[in-house]
């Protein structure tokens, strides 16, 4: 883990390539391959959740911890974390990436910090950062120790979760950490398809403009869903962002997303799940001047445990 400046990613791409993403076999939410998810309980599912520092004097904003077992901190901190000017040169938001040329974090003046934990005891060991010590009061997270690496002396914390959604089966399923297994982006202007690529994180190329093959160093390999409303990208150039999500329709597996504070309506997703594979599909369309544009992505995404 590291700090990171919260970004979007493909900042070179066309604005035609920039208005897709994510999902994989095009089919209707809550279909017949939804049956028989089998993702079980995540490892660290009884400890995660956001945890909000109440410390006033501290430099620590939030802790959160996922339930596959990554964490997240939030900074405070004096300086913007991106700068775009206003209006973007991204275009239009996608669920991978922030188009829009806003600050992507509810704390748009934060750091953040990425990694994984492992647990031993009531002791946390964040990858590359450090040991957090869970203080409870009776079942409550009141508070963690933080001991820095290569620090002997700790920072007591103390702390508040924040509301988070309810436990059962598909928010369960859902909120944890994915890894990519691939993206297929296609666009298609009047009917007539115009674009078809499809990536890996082991073969991250598409074509660019003039046709030729370029690699996407921010592609992305990790997400992180969590129940108190996170969506968290991480990229191959180890940079992250950070969205927030929230059920649109929860019967039909879909959700919204946002960049920023506002929820837009053309910003969903719908999901399917089959086995330990999630799929997130986005399909859009436009029309300017008698012309319409349609933009289709779907991404393969597996469960890390």
């Amino acid at each position: 883990a590291k700090y990171v400046f919260v970004m979007g990613w493909l900042k070179y791409f066309s604005l035609f390539f920039c208005l897709v993403t994510l999902g994989v076999n095009f089919t209707s939410c809550g279909g017949d391959d939804d049956e028989g998810v089998s993702l079980g309980v995540s490892p660290y599912e009884g400890i995660s959740g956001k945890y909000n520092v109440t410390n006033a004097s501290s430099e620590y904003q939030s802790i959160e911890l996922g339930a596959s077992g990554n964490y997240i901190i939030e900074l405070k901190q004096n300086s913007p974390v991106r700068s775009l000017s206003a209006g973007g040169q991204y275009g239009r938001p996608s669920f991978l990436r922030n188009g829009s040329g806003v600050a992507s974090t509810r704390n748009v003046n934060g750091y953040i910090i990425y990694g994984k934990y492992t647990q031993d005891g009531n002791i946390l060991h964040l990858e590359n950062f450090g040991t957090l010590e869970i203080i409870y009061e009776g079942d409550i997270i009141a508070g963690f120790e933080l001991t820095l690496a290569g620090e002997t002396e700790s920072v007591s914390l103390e702390v508040e979760k924040e509301e988070q959604l309810e436990d059962d089966e598909l928010n369960n399923q859902l909120c944890r950490t994915w890894n990519i297994v691939s993206v297929r982006d296609v666009e298609y202007v009047n009917g007539e398809k115009v674009y078809d690529a499809t990536m890996t994180p082991e073969n991250p190329y598409a074509p660019d403009d003039d046709g030729n093959m370029e690699e996407l160093t921010a592609f992305p390999l990790q997400i992180l869903f969590s129940k108190a409303g996170t969506y968290l990208v991480y990229y191959k150039d180890g940079t992250v962002d950070m969205a927030k999500w929230k059920w649109r329709n929860k019967a039909d597996k879909t959700i919204c997303y946002a960049w920023g504070e506002s929820w837009l309506e053309d910003e969903w997703a719908a999901l399917e799940f089959s086995g330990n594979r999630l799929t997130v599909i986005e399909d859009y369309s436009e029309t300017y001047h008698g012309v319409t544009e349609r933009y289709y992505s779907e991404t393969v995404l597996a469960a890390v445990n």
